[in-house]
Formats: structure tokens, C-alpha cells, sequence
């Protein structure tokens, strides 16, 4: 039975990998985007 269901389980273990990345990415830019704010004061 968990044979039958490997292929969804793999298929949503590599959604969730994908996921993951895409907030590390997000996280990365909203860090950049904040630093820049911190930094350049008169822009805001």
C-alpha cells in the first residue's frame, strides 16, 4: 500500500523542497530590500 502511494509521496516531498526555497529566496530579497531602507533613510 505505501508502494502504490510512494509516487505522490516523493511528487509532494519535492512541492514542499520547492516551496522551501522559494521562501528562502523571498527572505533573502526582503532582507536586501531592508538593508537598503536601514541604509539610505531619505529614500523613505
Amino acid at each position: 500500500m505505501i508502494a502504490q502511494k510512494a509516487p505522490y509521496i516523493r511528487s509532494a516531498y519535492q512541492q514542499l523542497q520547492i516551496i522551501s526555497q522559494d521562501k528562502q529566496k523571498c527572505y533573502q530579497v526582503f532582507q536586501k530590500v531592508m538593508n537598503r531602507v536601514i541604509m539610505n533613510p531619505k529614500t523613505n
